[in-house]
């Protein structure tokens, strides 16, 4: 109970009771582009997985964010859990532990990073990793459905090239995989 009342306080402390996308709607085609860019580039500017991207499908992305807060070693997920979706750490840390035959590889992940985007990106059904809260964390979360309700056929191409860096990046923390 008290950890869904705090779910849901902190989810509607952090999202607003207006719906962004109509109010984006509402404002001159200037201003849009304007205060698009602002809210994107602040969420995404330090994340390696957003910060190429134009700002029109950062701007897509946001408005499909949830976010997220999580107490000290709260678990976000354990490994071989189906994974349907990824987080952007907006505060905190997270420790990732990806479980080999040989030992147990730990990656600690920080502010502006990404985690779990293997499944929501369609590169693995299942988590390879366990993640829990090395502190008190704010995340967004990015559900695979939306993502690709929201880029599918606008955009394919930037999910390609999310998908390549996802792989770049895991190659390279879990190279002894």
């Amino acid at each position: 109970f008290k950890k869904v009342f705090k779910y849901y306080h902190h989810y509607f402390e952090r999202k607003t009771a207006f719906d962004e996308a109509q109010i984006l709607g509402e404002l001159s085609e200037k201003l849009r582009s304007e205060v698009s860019s602002f809210m994107a580039f602040s969420t995404f500017s330090s994340a390696d997985l957003f910060h190429k991207y134009d700002v029109k499908y950062l701007t897509l992305i946001l408005l499909i964010t949830k976010p997220l807060r999580l107490q000290v070693d709260e678990v976000v997920f354990e490994s071989g859990q189906v994974g349907i979706e990824m987080y952007l750490i907006t505060s905190g840390k997270v420790m990732a532990v990806y479980k080999t035959s040989q030992s147990n590889k730990g990656v600690r992940f920080g502010q502006g990073e990404t985690f779990g985007e293997l499944c929501t990106l369609g590169l693995a059904e299942r988590r390879q990793e366990s993640v829990r809260a090395l502190e008190i964390t704010e995340l967004l979360s990015i559900s695979k459905f939306d993502l690709f309700n929201t880029l599918g056929e606008s955009a394919p191409h930037v999910l390609a090239d999310m998908r390549r860096c996802t792989i770049r990046k895991y190659n390279t923390l879990y190279q002894n995989k």
